[in-house]
């Protein structure tokens, strides 16, 4: 170690004090401390479980736009700063201590004597393989938050076949392979691409501080002295709206990198569990895609289907089992797609900008926490919540604002919304499954203005679904099949909209809203839901 490294940490020791001694344990008896770790976790393994076969081997996944991509090293030096406050304190040394010594944070570790962790959070070693990152020692009170940072790092790992592993002063050092041809293909056409290209870059010589929120406070008192914590980092959404052939030399694509990074974390406490479960989209059991025509959907055998759109909102979500009831708290996702406040959540799901722009993108994970317990069921709403349904789209909080799944200020959102030509290759009949609420009034009968009480038929469909199967890894598909399966695609009532939209009036809903789960008043009568059928769990 070099000589200034050692009297910098010689003086971080002294200025600890009496907080902590310098390279112990952060002793329970003498204090009160955080021990944080981290993983690394995909949409489809993100769960905190267990792995017998930890191994470095390439991450293979789909960006949002449809690119395939293989990870094959994903070094970030993460380091835990503070506990953050409820009242606005946090539980930190003064900021003389990063002015001391060059390696900024290291108090935080524990086990080290002014010196940096042992090694970087390798998000190329398998889902859920865990990283120490030492220990913060903090003062008794109530928490909300956790701060860490990305720090510039100067230590070498092992490495991984002929990449070089080395940070040699940056925090960020990432190799991976992407296939161009791949954006637009289905999964299995996108496995067959075999022309790639591959990139390493290193990013990251400023120390970068962010706090990661916790669903819930938590307290460190004489009962509880000390706390674990789990950072995730997701980094599935690392390379989201990145020019992949640029990144290596462009300052621009590499800061943008570290914001994906910052942006796809988030922490869970020792009495939650990690969430994370990912979303397929099908037209009769195939998988979906933006213009694709499918045979056989609808009443008839040789009818087609032509997909032009196909997006929807959740929220509400909660697991369920014989622990209760535990509402999921959901992560901030860097594009904005997934909504959490004290009361609700909401995501958007799907093609999300729909069909109609040059580069299709999706959003098809949610990730957050939830409370630790015995849970066999994933639940989710249909829609968006009353309270946040009505908001004027043009100053709602995303996923809210997206005008093309807004009706108006009064009928709010379509929850769902699937377009498509009916006979693709005939008399191409728009057949569209809108989904929302109705019988919304405010008085004056006048869209530009909210309703005042609820809706009459809110059209709010629950679902709920095999957790034991999601947590395994298994997907939730969205497909709407079942749902078309006793319309004629090819028609539609005259002076009615284009498939159904809801309206209460319209006959194309009767055969359609029941399969949503939902009882349909159709026409005076009744219709009772038939259980939904648009969404399962895959095999």
């Amino acid at each position: 170690m070099k000589t200034h490294q050692l009297l910098n940490g010689a003086l971080a020791c002294t200025a600890i004090g009496l907080l902590a001694a310098c390279g112990g344990t952060g002793s329970r008896e003498a204090g009160y401390e955080a021990r944080v770790e981290a993983i690394a976790a995909g949409a489809k393994t993100g769960h905190m479980t267990a792995s017998t076969e930890l191994v470095h081997e390439p991450k293979a996944f789909r960006r949002a736009d449809g690119l395939r991509i293989e990870l094959e090293l994903g070094l970030i030096n993460l380091a835990p700063v503070e506990l953050v406050a409820c009242n606005g304190a946090s539980a930190k040394l003064d900021t003389l201590l990063t002015q001391l010594s060059p390696l900024g944070t290291a108090y935080a570790h524990s086990d080290h004597i002014g010196t940096p962790p042992a090694g970087p959070v390798d998000t190329a070693a398998a889902d859920g393989e865990r990283f120490d990152l030492g220990a913060i020692v903090a003062e008794p009170g109530t928490y909300c938050g956790l701060t860490v940072e990305l720090a510039p790092e100067a230590a070498t790992v092992a490495k991984h076949g002929d990449l070089d592993a080395d940070l040699n002063g940056y925090a960020l050092n990432v190799a991976a392979c992407y296939y161009p041809a791949t954006v637009g293909l289905s999964d299995a056409d996108a496995a067959a691409v075999t022309e790639h290209q591959c990139i390493q870059t290193r990013a990251g010589t400023t120390y970068r501080h962010f706090t990661l929120p916790f669903a819930q406070p938590l307290t460190l008192n004489e009962q509880q002295r000390s706390v674990e914590l789990t950072v995730v980092s997701r980094y599935e959404e690392w390379f989201d709206g990145i020019d992949m052939s640029l990144i290596e030399g462009d300052a621009i694509q590499q800061a943008r990198l570290m914001d994906n990074i910052v942006a796809a974390a988030h922490v869970v406490e020792a009495t939650q569990q990690n969430i994370a479960v990912a979303f397929g989209l099908a037209v009769g059991g195939e998988q979906a895609l933006c213009n694709s025509v499918y045979q056989g959907i609808g009443n008839g055998a040789q009818q087609d289907y032509e997909l032009t759109d196909f997006r929807f909102y959740i929220s509400d979500l909660h697991l369920h089992g014989t622990s209760g009831t535990a509402p999921i708290t959901l992560a901030a996702k860097a594009n904005g797609m997934s909504y959490q406040d004290e009361m609700h959540n909401v995501a958007l799901l799907g093609l999300v900008q729909g069909c109609s722009t040059t580069e299709v993108i999706s959003n098809l994970s949610i990730a957050g926490t939830a409370a630790a317990g015995e849970y066999d069921e994933l639940c989710f709403n249909v829609g968006i919540p009353f309270e946040l349904n009505h908001i004027d789209v043009a100053t709602a909080a995303a996923p809210m604002n997206v005008t093309a799944m807004a009706w108006s200020w009064l009928s709010g959102h379509k929850f769902l919304r699937i377009d498509g030509v009916g006979d693709a290759d005939g008399a191409r009949n728009n057949y569209f499954l809108h989904l929302g609420s109705t019988g919304c009034t405010n008085g004056s009968g006048a869209n530009g203005a909210p309703p005042d009480a609820a809706c009459y038929y809110p059209n709010v469909a629950e679902v709920c679904l095999d957790y034991t199967a999601l947590k395994a890894g298994q997907r939730i598909v969205a497909d709407p099949a079942e749902v078309f399966s006793e319309s004629d695609l090819t028609y539609n009532t005259d002076g009615t909209a284009a498939g159904c939209m809801s309206g209460n009036s319209d006959p194309e809903c009767a055969a359609i809203i029941p399969k949503l789960g939902l009882d349909f008043n159709y026409a005076g009568t009744t219709l009772p839901s038939e259980g939904q059928q648009l969404f399962y769990v895959a095999e």
